[in-house]
């Protein structure tokens, strides 16, 4: 393989050098930040030998490469004028709007889940008072009703610590501030008729229980503040020092400033949404019903979330929510279809396993694994979704708590429009299913090599064993959430969500290569098999942090060698998954990768065999 020619080619085939603005790489890709992304030829891009796959993702153009990523950077980087500074600064150097989308999802997402359950309990209570089953003067009721409300009602605390760790602040701190907020005796005091003076200057009346723009302004105005002070005081002072000043500071700044402007926009963002729901909400329920499935592709369905929980927060429930709910399970159905369609063993049981998914409310494996690569079924989805939100938004259905549309978070749309839900997101399914079957899609997916592999008896064939590198529980590729690794595009293999945080040898071999941030090893067995362990998903962002390496490349390890050890606690506080893909990178060699079908797994079981 040519890795200069790769790499003149795909500079060619992205507009050349003078049109890119910077250039990184991670353990897989190639990350380009270009200045005008209509130059790129991408079926140039496809047909270039060693190039695995495209990935349009906010702010980057990305060229999935594999192992040979470092190679193709080197060769580019010796070839080109690119400077060597501008490059490592590259990964800050993102556009605004792809900051808002990466802000956004570092503050929003972990906190979703917690959300999603509280209300889930606050809906469920509403079911089973309304058939009698229990009384809602009941101790048990008041009690799981508090529970229920308590998310709700203390965001500002639960997204002061998502957005210090965002902000890179102190969380302590921050916690602080925003406990200051949601106090009784401060909810008391801003409600006071006689009004409250600060230095002389009124504090504007307002509650910050349940908000949500006041405290990440806030938060986001501290870490700069808490930057200053650790320049200028002492070091043995700074232990108390830099929190007083910071409370001190920050607490009346944003019960003067920076409350009242975030509790404005967040009205605003509630009062436009709205107002385009008031429109037409059968157009509104079918456009984002439909599309979300795409806002999902491009990575820029998170900038919808504030708005939801917003409008939320101001009215007590949301219909987007419940109209984006749709693309799940239309995906699903789509999904679904390609199961019983396709003629690929392997297809099949992905897409099955993405239909569940699906159903639960992923709709990343289904888009990712199955649709997209048939491309009809996708376009399905999207027709499927948007009846399905034509049908929610007519009847006004409409979410409660913030949370992904599952068969299991149910309860959190029990209310007005319920009905309407139930049906919107059934016909989403069945119609993405039925438009998958009846009118069907190109089935280019090969049944190779099959009738062999399946004598097991044959003495022509070889068979080896990857074994477990670490200690977990299996999932399989296709519900990853990367669409790179989901669609198989690095090759076949499993993903495991690590117990522990130490990764082994799986077999004895040569380390072929370790990123520099130690996220990511790629091996060669004595016998050629090529693996790449990738511990997280886009663990590439945290540099380093929490991980170490106890081998370099080129280094020869005996099988259980200890290879990386990790901290999955912080790296999970930093809001990144810990799951972990075991990938073959070089599958095509081999008849067949077969991945193991247990739940668990312990360092050394058999992980994957290879039939050769």
């Amino acid at each position: 393989m040519d890795f200069n020619k790769i790499g003149k080619e795909i500079i060619e085939c992205v507009g050349g050098e003078k049109n890119i603005i910077s250039l990184t790489h991670c353990y897989t890709r190639l990350r380009f930040e270009l200045k005008d992304e209509s130059l790129v030829q991408k079926e140039k891009i496809d047909r270039i030998e060693g190039v695995l796959k495209i990935v349009n993702s906010v702010g980057q153009f990305q060229v999935v490469v594999g192992n040979n990523v470092t190679k193709i950077y080197n060769a580019i980087m010796s070839d080109t004028k690119i400077e060597e500074s501008k490059v490592e600064t590259a990964s800050t150097e993102k556009s605004v709007f792809s900051k808002i989308v990466d802000t956004i999802a570092g503050v929003f997402t972990p906190c979703i889940g917690v959300m999603a359950a509280c209300g889930m309990i606050a809906g469920l209570l509403i079911i089973i008072v309304k058939f009698g089953i229990i009384s809602d003067k009941s101790g048990t009721y008041q009690v799981l009703n508090i529970v229920g409300n308590t998310a709700t009602y203390f965001l500002p605390i639960i997204l002061a610590v998502t957005a210090s760790k965002k902000f890179k602040t102190n969380t302590m701190t921050s916690l602080v501030i925003a406990a200051s907020l949601v106090n009784p005796s401060m909810i008391q005091l801003l409600a006071s008729k006689e009004g409250v003076l600060f230095l002389g200057i009124k504090i504007i009346p307002a509650i910050y229980a349940s908000t949500v723009i006041p405290i990440i302004l806030s938060i986001w105005i501290l870490s700069y503040v808490e930057k200053f002070l650790n320049k200028i005081i002492p070091e043995v002072l700074k232990i108390v020092f830099v929190p007083l000043f910071s409370l001190t500071i920050m607490v009346p700044a944003t019960l003067l400033g920076f409350g009242p402007v975030g509790n404005s926009v967040a009205n605003f963002l509630s009062y436009i949404y709205s107002s385009i729901i008031n429109i037409s909400p059968l157009v509104a329920g079918g456009f984002l019903g439909g599309l979300w499935g795409v806002f999902v592709m491009f990575g820029v369905h998170r900038t919808l979330i504030p708005i939801g929980i917003s409008d939320m927060m101001a009215k007590g429930s949301t219909s987007l929510f419940a109209f984006t709910g749709m693309t799940a399970f239309a995906q699903a159905g789509a999904a679904l279809g390609v199961s019983i369609k396709t003629k690929d063993k392997d297809m099949k049981s992905v897409a099955t396993s993405a239909t569940i998914t699906g159903l639960l409310g992923i709709s990343e494996p289904a888009i990712y694994g199955v649709n997209l690569k048939y491309k009809k079924p996708m376009v399905y989805g999207i027709i499927g979704g948007c009846v399905g939100g034509m049908i929610a938004g007519y009847g006004g259905a409409q979410a409660y708590a913030p949370g992904m549309a599952s068969v299991l978070t149910l309860p959190i749309f029990f209310g007005n429009g319920f009905t309407s839900f139930v049906i919107g997101i059934a016909v989403a399914f069945i119609v993405s299913f039925l438009l998958t079957v009846v009118l069907g899609f190109e089935d280019s997916v090969k049944e190779e090599k099959k009738e062999i592999i399946e004598n097991e008896d044959s003495p022509t064939l070889k068979r080896s064993v990857i074994y477990s590198p670490i200690e977990g529980e299996c999932v399989k590729l296709e519900n990853v959430n990367d669409e790179t690794f989901a669609s198989k595009a690095m090759g076949n293999g499993i993903a495991i969500i690590p117990k522990e945080g130490k990764v082994v040898a799986p077999f004895d071999c040569e380390v072929a290569s370790i990123f520099h941030t130690n996220h990511a090893i790629g091996l060669i067995s004595e016998n050629g098999i090529e693996v790449m362990i990738h511990i997280g998903i886009d663990t590439v962002k945290l540099e380093g942090k929490y991980f170490k390496a106890f081998v370099k490349s080129g280094d020869k390890v005996k099988k259980g060698t200890t290879l990386i050890e990790f901290d999955i606690t912080m790296i999970k506080e930093e809001g990144f998954e810990v799951i972990t893909p075991v990938i073959v990178t070089n599958t095509d060699n081999y008849l067949e990768v077969i991945e193991t079908e247990n739940k668990e797994i312990k360092i050394g079981d058999e992980l994957i065999k290879i039939v050769h």
